[in-house]
């Protein structure tokens, strides 16, 4: 699976650019980063799941040195407390969706996720937080959209 992360990073990285050629002054916003996608694997190995940490660590460093991947000058971590998770994944299951997998919706992998993304904010300083609790989703729009505007 790590390969088709790969691939899909590069395909994204690809539009990127594409529309960046076109357009110095857009945003671009992607759904999730390389941190969520390794803090998936590091959740994987808590849970002593064949994760593939190292592997995934390597390629995104290999990619990015050549230039095939654009490494974000912010990221938004959306954060809500776990019994606001739990009611919003009840809701959506209610309304006929599929749940995750108990694998993410366990709490020990849920901190270990945020905890992997502190660690790194405390290092690059690019972590910026929202806790949506309280927040619908066009509200989440909005206020990713402001701080956006500030950037």
């Amino acid at each position: 699976i790590q390969n088709e992360i790969m691939d899909l990073e590069k395909r994204r990285t690809d539009l990127a650019n594409n529309q960046l050629a076109k357009n110095k002054n857009i945003i671009i916003g992607f759904d999730r980063s390389f941190l969520s996608c390794l803090s998936f694997e590091l959740g994987m190995r808590l849970k002593s799941q064949l994760d593939g940490f190292d592997y995934l660590l390597e390629r995104y460093q290999r990619e990015f040195c050549n230039g095939n991947l654009i490494l974000p000058s912010q990221i938004i971590h959306l954060v809500a407390r776990p019994q606001t998770i739990e009611q919003r994944r009840r809701v959506h299951i209610a309304k006929g969706h599929k749940d995750a997998s108990a694998f993410l919706n366990d709490f020990d992998v849920r901190n270990l996720h945020y905890t992997y993304i502190t660690q790194w904010d405390k290092i690059s300083g690019k972590v910026l937080r929202i806790n949506v609790d309280n927040l619908n989703e066009a509200e989440v729009v909005q206020e990713c959209q402001e701080i956006l505007s500030y950037e």
